[in-house]
């Protein structure tokens, strides 16, 4: 065998290992609330539904007493397990309001919960906002740079704002080509929330 089959033979070896690495081996459905509510605070819950593999990956590893469920204990052993590898990810969530990058370093009301043969993760992150007669926009993307989770953000029926009176919003589902990964070829879906004081 000449030298230059030789060569093509291992690059194309670690092609193939690179498209296998990179290959999504989580899948995970997004809604996202937002709740304005509260003073001078933004609060926005993730719930990530699992796909069946993962769900029952994951009641095997930490649904001790098998019930389908998992209970405080468990779901303290899960947190000890999760957080820390989701954190080290900003929990895999972009954030920008008004064109300022914001890194997501806490979460809240971390939990655990099942949905027929599903498991879901849900948990709150929170900003400081302030609402006036300016618009106030924030940005999210949701999504795995290395591409070992996929995330779909839920942009039918998994939006949700919660917000008093007076305040008006709107929302926008598109992708991002300016976050693309996997060499390029994915955009992550982009949330855009505008939210404004009425006069």
């Amino acid at each position: 065998m000449n030298l230059f089959k030789k060569r093509l033979i291992i690059v194309l070896l670690l092609c193939i290992n690179v498209i296998l690495t990179a290959h999504p081996h989580l899948f995970a459905g997004v809604d996202i609330d937002y709740d304005i509510t509260s003073n001078d605070t933004l609060v926005i819950t993730q719930r990530w539904m699992f796909d069946d593999l993962t769900s029952m990956i994951i009641l095997e590893d930490f649904d001790c007493n098998c019930d389908d469920e998992i209970n405080d204990i468990e779901l303290k052993e899960l947190k000890e397990s999760v957080i820390p590898g989701i954190k080290e990810k900003s929990f895999y969530t972009d954030l920008e309001v008004n064109d300022v990058k914001i890194i997501a370093d806490e979460i809240y009301n971390f939990s655990v919960g099942t949905q027929d043969i599903y498991v879901f993760y849900k948990f709150d992150i929170r900003l400081p906002l302030t609402l006036d007669e300016t618009e106030q926009i924030i940005k999210i993307n949701i999504y795995d740079r290395e591409f070992y989770t996929k995330f779909f953000v839920n942009a039918d029926s998994g939006l949700k704002v919660i917000k008093p009176e007076g305040v008006s919003h709107s929302l926008e589902v598109y992708e991002n080509p300016e976050k693309s990964y996997y060499f390029g070829q994915l955009s992550p879906l982009e949330v855009k929330l505008t939210l404004k004081k009425d006069s």
